[in-house]
């Protein structure tokens, strides 16, 4: 149970501020029981399969008024969110240990989802959403020799919202607009990811090891804002990594050398619409290259 008290002032242009609210009470509660079932068969002591339920709960709040003070009080209040998630999947490992790969199955049932969006000129406002997503993911690790290692990843994704109403400000004259089938923010159809890392162990002396890594990851089109909008999304993009660690005194002391988005990648991690009119992205690291020194005491 949360309890929120607010009060809500006008600044007038002489710096005159006029109270308009005072100690507006609202609250917060909500009681659920989460289970969770987990069923496992193993076939053979590296192959087994599992399904599994379980439910999950985030609690509810209150939203901070806007300038009119709309969302004082009751009106401000947000649900709880609830989601039903079901999942199989199959675990494998070779024998010798040299080839690993698990592959899952899921769905997940979201009522009420909590998605955030900014609203000028810089008010935080959460909605409450139902959604459905579900996809298929899997992991692959194959360990060519002592030396050389390979991994892959992927994940096929669909998230969509349910009769799902909002009010885009970028467009305010649509009034509430039916967002019910769109993409979820952040949620991109598609990710993937390969690696392979190739390490070698020296027999005596100062040195240990060397290890020589190298990562590439691609993501499709991203939905940052969830109106979908052309300046609401991410275009798909890819990422390429390089790292040389150097081990000494039986790896207790590390030299690492890294390359992160070796490509120099220009793509945005968010987006936020502003009352002048534009639109404002935070951009991830571009190319970005370091050395790293770590000691074990």
């Amino acid at each position: 149970k949360k309890n929120f008290s607010q009060d809500l002032f006008l600044r007038l242009p002489d710096g005159t501020i006029v109270p308009l609210a005072s100690d507006v009470s609202s609250s917060s509660k909500a009681n659920r029981f989460l289970p969770k079932v987990n069923l496992q068969y193993d076939f053979s002591d590296g192959v087994s399969t599992y399904a599994q339920y379980s439910r999950g709960f985030k609690s509810g709040g209150a939203n901070l008024p806007g300038g009119g003070g709309e969302l004082l009080g009751a009106a401000g209040i947000y649900r709880p969110e609830v989601l039903d998630a079901f999942e199989i999947g199959l675990k494998t490992q070779t024998d010798d240990r040299r080839l690993t790969a698990n592959f899952a199955g899921f769905y997940y049932d979201y009522n009420d989802l909590q998605v955030t969006i900014t609203r000028p000129p810089a008010v935080t406002l959460v909605q409450n959403a139902p959604a459905t997503i579900y996809g298929l993911e899997g992991e692959v690790k194959f360990r060519v020799n002592d030396a050389f290692t390979i991994d892959a990843s992927a994940n096929w994704l669909h998230a969509r919202f349910r009769d799902f109403l909002s009010i885009d400000d970028a467009r305010p004259a649509l009034g509430q607009i039916n967002l019910d089938g769109m993409q979820l923010p952040h949620a991109p159809n598609f990710s993937g990811s390969i690696g392979a890392q190739y390490r070698a162990e020296f027999s005596s002396g100062f040195l240990s090891s060397l290890t020589l890594r190298a990562d590439a990851s691609y993501r499709s089109k991203t939905v940052l804002r969830y109106f979908g909008q052309p300046q609401d999304v991410q275009k798909s993009y890819e990422l390429v990594d390089l790292s040389a660690t150097l081990g000494a005194l039986d790896d207790k002391v590390r030299l690492r050398v890294f390359v992160n988005n070796v490509t120099d990648q220009l793509y945005r991690q968010n987006a936020t619409y502003l009352v002048t009119g534009a639109y404002y992205g935070n951009y991830a690291r571009p190319r970005t290259w370091g050395t790293q020194l770590s000691v074990d005491f």
